[in-house]
């Protein structure tokens, strides 16, 4: 009777684009999935979970023609297996979404022994699930899997869209409650699909918890620690799962591997490397392996990290943490996930094809404006100082700035140099910047974030955010402007507060005059 009226519900709802319209589904017995099986042959059996299998088949129906599914069969015998089928039959009579896996049909009936049997038909995901990818078998026959850090970031984009779809824009609001590698599949084009929705539960629209239902349970590693002491679920609980799904993903590490013990775990580990600026040394290595297309069948062959890859790489670390917080009031909502790991695609694509080395001695246009930062810390003073000198396509002085930094490093004050003077190009709207840098290690700090102090991590977000938006090239060079951005990162270390001239102070018209030969491209008069 459950389930008749669950076939009825699938057929009867279809209110919009929340709302999944089965009315095509296709009826399948028992004796069908038998025989497409082969009689559930291990052949045909490509996972097993906590409450079943999963085997891989082709339906021929009339009228519908053959169709590669995934039939899920649930081991009824197991505790909990028939409440997890029905629970996952409600689920998908209320969802809908292109980052979730479809339903094709059910089957709730007989075997051929008189016991009870009950199956979920799937479309079949093509490339298998994230865990397969992330931690592949040794000795598989398979071609070798990777995912390059675009891919994974796509993918962790996908799933983000699909729980921030669930917690606040079905109809009836749903957590997960088994968010895991395991749980989300990949498509033909290796787009995220979260599936698996048997500890799935309802959610109260107020308060976001699950109502009069029991605690879910979840899988090891991925449990939100407020779970273990008895709390109801929440999409807080999905959110924290997330947070160390994210961390696996760009780490390649799970959260049950040997090295972690006690309080030393996943994310203790990611923290401590954006802490020492060290994400490179923890990222997994594949994420810059790139496919050879010189050899056949696909191999994959190293590239070297670059510091966008730094960049990004330290920003989907920073939201892996913020989602995995012990307390759930500091975590995230999905809503908000969504736009940061966009944010960082952006980064990613726009930043990374902007920010190269070019030597040419002017700008192509009269539009450019240059820029020189420099900064510097002084140890007998205690105190860091930053600064930045602009000037105009024929070299003249536009406007400098200088200003003290609480943070004794001058890592930090040159970071904190190349933010404002984007901040202060963005506020005076100058589309067309260009960085002049002195070092390799400043262009370096440019495309990285360098997160040791993590005090700029968000200043830093969004200089890269502006520098998407321009139109910015960086030459690496040495010239008379980066001797008058060391005079003004200098004259920081004595300064209260920041400081800007519309004309040249006088101690860089000292510089000029004690060298005129030197500044000939940088007039000050």
């Amino acid at each position: 009777m459950v389930l008749s009226s669950l076939f009825l519900c699938f057929r009867g709802k279809s209110n919009g684009r929340t709302e999944s319209n089965y009315a095509d589904f296709i009826r399948v017995s028992y004796i069908t999935l038998s025989e497409a099986t082969d009689s559930f042959s291990s052949e045909n059996l490509v996972g097993v979970g906590s409450f079943g299998s999963v085997y891989k088949v082709v339906l021929v129906m009339p009228s519908h023609g053959a169709q590669l599914v995934a039939v899920k069969v649930f081991k009824i015998s197991r505790w909990g297996a028939s409440n997890s089928f029905i629970a996952e039959c409600e689920m998908f009579r209320n969802i809908r979404h292109r980052n979730i896996v479809k339903i094709v049909t059910t089957c709730s009936s007989v075997d051929f022994h008189g016991n009870d049997f009950k199956a979920l038909v799937y479309e079949f995901m093509e490339n298998g699930s994230l865990e397969e990818w992330l931690h592949p078998k040794h000795g598989a026959q398979n071609q070798p899997k990777n995912l390059n850090l675009l891919r994974r970031l796509d993918i962790a984009i996908d799933v983000a869209c699909a729980l921030d779809y669930l917690h606040n824009h079905c109809e009836t609001l749903v957590v997960h409650c088994d968010l895991k590698p395991a749980n989300v599949l990949l498509d033909d084009e290796l787009n995220g699909r979260v599936s698996d929705f048997g500890l799935a539960r309802f959610l109260s629209k107020t308060n976001k918890v699950a109502a009069n239902q029991s605690s879910s349970r979840g899988s090891v590693g991925y449990i939100a620690p407020e779970y273990k002491k008895g709390s109801e679920a929440s999409t807080y609980g999905d959110v924290y799962s997330f947070g160390i799904l994210l961390l696996e993903m760009f780490t390649g590490k799970k959260p049950s591997d040997h090295m972690f013990r006690d309080d030393w775990n996943l994310r203790t580990y990611v923290e401590m490397a954006l802490f020492e600026g060290s994400v490179i040394e923890i990222a997994d290595s594949r994420l810059f392996l790139q496919e050879d297309n010189n050899d056949s069948p696909t191999k994959y062959c190293a590239r070297v990290s670059s510091d966008v890859d730094e960049c990004c790489l330290s920003l989907i670390f920073g939201i892996g943490i913020l989602c995995s917080s012990k307390s759930p009031k500091d975590r995230k909502d999905m809503g908000y996930v969504v736009t940061e790991l966009q944010s960082t695609r952006n980064v990613l694509m726009n930043v990374s094809s902007k920010i190269y080395r070019i030597d040419p001695l002017r700008p192509p246009h009269s539009d450019w404006v240059k820029v020189n930062t420099d900064g510097v810390w002084r140890k007998g003073l205690g105190v860091s100082g930053y600064g930045g000198v602009f000037r105009n396509h024929k070299g003249r002085f536009m406007g400098a700035f200088s200003s003290s930094l609480d943070i004794p490093s001058s890592v930090a004050a040159k970071v904190m140099a190349v933010i404002k003077a984007i901040e202060f190009a963005w506020i005076s709207d100058w589309k067309y910047v260009w960085l002049e840098v002195d070092s390799q290690i400043i262009l370096d700090l440019l495309r990285s974030p360098m997160l040791a102090p993590l005090q700029l991590h968000v200043l830093w977000k969004n200089c890269l955010y502006r520098i998407s938006m321009m139109d910015f090239r960086c030459s690496h060079i040495y010239r008379e402007g980066n001797q008058i951005a060391n005079a003004l990162a200098s004259f920081g270390t004595s300064s209260s507060g920041m400081t800007w001239w519309n004309t040249p102070p006088d101690f860089i018209r000292s510089l000029y005059d004690r060298d005129k030969s030197r500044f000939l491209n940088f007039p000050c008069y």
